[in-house]
């Protein structure tokens, strides 16, 4: 005789079984898909506040309406200049569903170089990001471990970057200098005459073959100048500074760019950059008791025998506040 119903608690344990299966994968399926929307919502915040930190830092639009000047106003005076700076990202730039709009820049001193800190925030559905990044923005030879003189005895990256930097500079225009700079270009001078004339005032000359041209600028107590000296139809040219023991030295600050010798009288004090361009440019001391005080950095393209006649040290505040209006000085890295 058959035994009717055997089938059944057989049907419904599997059933059970069946249901428990479907119901945990339906479980897994969903963790799954929630981990995804996560991780994916996760990246995309990621992204996004990377996104900030890198319009900041490399668009144009950003660099020319905020960070130059931030940059500028730091190098200016770094000792009492705000450290810091906050760009607001434009809504445009931004995700419809991220509202932190503001990119944070932290002026730094690592490792004997000068960098950034840009931080920027994102949060995207609730889930919230940091992205940070360390920014150097100062060329490489401005910085070469605190050396005063830069020249091409140094290593091969060195020399790569110097002459990049030396290419730039045949592009530079005085034009758009800030106006408390005196500024000073040459086209068929033979030579540059830097004159104490009293205690307030220096006369400074452009001499050439056919007429002699004398410009006067006041000196209270120092001016800032930008000489950009070449003889632009290829014949020497020399920069000579003159010395009266009885007054005080000639003081200058700023940028001297010279095709041709340098030659220094006497006692004469500079803070700044000097920038020798030529194989045959060098500074010439004819004074055995004086040594010229040079605060700053030299680069040249030539010799740098000079060096035991001058009184040379690094200051990395003046190259700051003054190498900014050097083409290839700013180089975002």
């Amino acid at each position: 005789m058959k035994r009717r119903g055997f089938s059944t608690p057989i049907f419904i344990l599997v059933s059970c079984v069946v249901m428990m299966a479907v119901t945990h994968l339906t479980y897994i399926s969903t963790i799954e898909a929630n981990i995804s929307i996560v991780s994916r919502d996760k990246i995309q915040t990621r992204l996004l506040a990377e996104t900030k930190v890198n319009r900041v830092v490399y668009d144009n639009y950003y660099q020319n309406k905020y960070l130059m000047p931030a940059i500028l106003a730091y190098l200016k005076a770094p000792a009492t200049s705000a450290k810091s700076a906050k760009i607001n990202v434009e809504a445009e730039d931004l995700d419809i569903e991220d509202k932190h709009n503001v990119v944070s820049i932290e002026f730094q001193n690592v490792n004997d170089r000068r960098c950034m800190e840009v931080v920027a925030e994102s949060n995207y559905r609730g889930i919230r990001s940091i992205s940070k990044k360390k920014v150097n923005y100062v060329n490489s030879i401005f910085e070469e471990g605190s050396l005063p003189l830069i020249s091409y005895d140094l290593d091969f990256n060195t020399c790569v970057k110097l002459d990049e930097f030396y290419d730039g500079i045949e592009y530079l225009s005085l034009d758009s200098l800030p106006s408390d700079f005196k500024k000073l270009s040459t086209f068929s001078h033979d030579e540059i005459v830097i004159e104490a004339e009293n205690n307030s005032r220096d006369i400074i000359r452009k001499i050439s073959s056919s007429s002699t041209t004398e410009e006067i600028y006041g000196k209270v107590p120092l001016y800032k100048i930008f000489f950009d000296i070449k003889n632009r139809i290829y014949t020497p040219v020399s920069l000579r500074i003159i010395d009266k023991p009885a007054l005080d030295p000639v003081k200058l600050k700023g940028v001297i760019i010279m095709e041709g010798d340098i030659i220094i009288e006497g006692r004469f004090e500079f803070s700044g950059i000097i920038v020798l361009k030529g194989r045959d440019s060098k500074i010439i001391v004819e004074s055995d008791v004086y040594k010229p005080l040079i605060r700053g950095i030299i680069i040249t393209e030539g010799p740098s025998d000079f060096l035991d006649r001058i009184d040379l040290k690094y200051n990395r505040e003046v190259i700051g506040m003054y190498g900014f209006y050097l083409p290839g000085f700013i180089e975002i890295k």
